[in-house]
């Protein structure tokens, strides 16, 4: 995976407030001055998602979810000549990986990349799936 990030509070919401629920955070616990308060976080969620929209798109990856990877299983199989495996899970992943890197970039350069991690062996299946089986 390109990110791995712990879980984490709603955007912008202090913890005690994201423990409350948004319902309370909207209200603001009920006073007068929390009002406020609350309203500025929600702007500052909103703000921090508008932002990481733009930047989504900015990078071209508004709708990466939606992308199959631009080689599968089959092809890496006749590319490699890699048997179904541990290994052809984490040559996907690597395609996968360059695509979010390179997301205009051309098949042949992901072929190329792809090529280069795996004779050079610094791909390797990760550690959970090699125990599987056992």
């Amino acid at each position: 995976p390109l990110l791995q990030l712990p879980a984490a509070a709603p955007l912008g919401l202090e913890p005690t407030a994201a423990a409350e629920g948004p319902a309370a955070a909207a209200a603001g616990g009920g006073g007068s001055e929390g009002g406020g308060a609350a309203e500025g976080q929600l702007q500052q969620q909103v703000d921090a998602v508008q932002g990481l929209l733009a930047a989504a798109a900015g990078f071209g990856l508004e709708d990466c979810w939606q992308w199959k990877p631009v080689l599968d299983g089959k092809q890496l199989i006749e590319l490699l000549s890699v048997p179904k495996g541990p290994m052809l899970g984490a040559l996907t992943a690597a395609v996968v990986d360059w695509q979010l890197a390179h997301p205009g970039g051309a098949k042949e350069d992901c072929i190329d990349h792809i090529r280069q991690l795996h004779s050079s062996g610094q791909l390797q299946p990760a550690a959970a799936e090699r125990g599987k089986g056992r």
